[in-house]
C-alpha cells in the first residue's frame, strides 16, 4: 500500500462531547506520531446529509487517499486509524449501537439482518450497511458511486427508515463494493447516549 493520507471528516449538528473531542486528540496525536499524513475537517449544520456531503467535496479536495469519519458522540482508542488502515479494505468499520430504543447494532446484512458485536466476536465480518460513527474508507469508494451520497429514505422490503449513511453504504453496496466490521475494535467503541436518572438510582 502506497504512503496513505487520511483526512479525518467529522460532521456535527453542534457543540461536539467532551469525551469524542479527547478520544479525537489522542487518535491524531497518535496517528500523526506513526507518520501518517493527516489532516481534519468539520462542517456544522443542522441537515446532516448536507454536512456529510460537504466533507466529502473537502476530502476529495485535500488528496487524501483515506477518509476517517467519526461521529461527534463516539468514543474509540487512540490507535483507532491505525488499525483500520492496517485491514486495507475499501471500507472498514467499527459496529456499536443505536441510541434509540432497542438498541439494535448499526451493522446490517441482507438476509441476515442486524449483527451484533458479542464477547466472542473477531476479526472482520462482511455487512451490507453499517453506520459512519467510525468507518474509514478510501477516497476512491465515493469515485464508484453518484450523488446524492447520502439521503434519509424509506426502505420498502425492511418496513423501516433508512437513515443518511446506511443510504450510502447501500449504494455501495449495490456497486460491487464490500463493507467490513472489525469486531475487535468495536469492542473497544461506545456510543455516547444520554439517560434518565431517578432518585431510586433507576434509568
Amino acid at each position: 500500500m502506497s504512503e496513505p493520507r487520511v483526512c479525518v471528516l467529522v460532521p456535527s449538528g453542534g457543540h461536539w462531547e467532551a469525551g469524542f473531542g479527547y478520544d479525537l486528540c489522542k487518535a491524531m496525536a497518535w496517528t500523526a506520531s506513526a507518520g501518517v499524513s493527516l489532516n481534519l475537517f468539520n462542517v456544522q449544520g443542522s441537515i446532516l446529509p448536507s454536512n456529510r456531503d460537504q466533507l466529502v467535496t473537502a476530502g476529495k479536495e485535500s488528496g487524501a487517499t483515506h477518509f476517517m469519519w467519526f461521529d461527534d458522540d463516539m468514543r474509540f482508542p487512540k490507535d483507532t486509524i491505525l488499525r483500520l488502515l492496517e485491514h486495507d479494505k475499501e471500507i472498514v468499520c467499527a459496529n456499536y449501537r443505536m441510541r434509540n430504543k432497542p438498541n439494535k447494532f448499526t451493522a446490517y446484512a441482507q438476509d441476515v439482518g442486524y449483527i451484533p458485536t458479542t464477547p466472542d466476536s473477531e476479526g472482520l465480518e462482511k455487512v451490507t450497511s453499517v453506520g459512519f460513527g467510525v468507518l474509514m474508507c478510501k477516497a476512491s469508494a465515493f469515485e464508484k458511486i453518484d450523488r446524492p451520497y447520502f439521503i434519509i429514505g424509506f426502505n420498502e422490503k425492511t418496513g423501516d427508515y433508512v437513515i443518511d449513511d446506511g443510504f450510502c453504504c447501500i449504494k455501495w453496496h449495490e456497486a460491487g463494493i464490500e463493507l467490513f466490521v472489525d469486531h475487535d475494535l468495536s469492542k473497544e467503541v461506545k456510543h455516547i447516549a444520554t439517560a434518565e436518572l431517578s432518585v431510586d438510582g433507576n434509568y
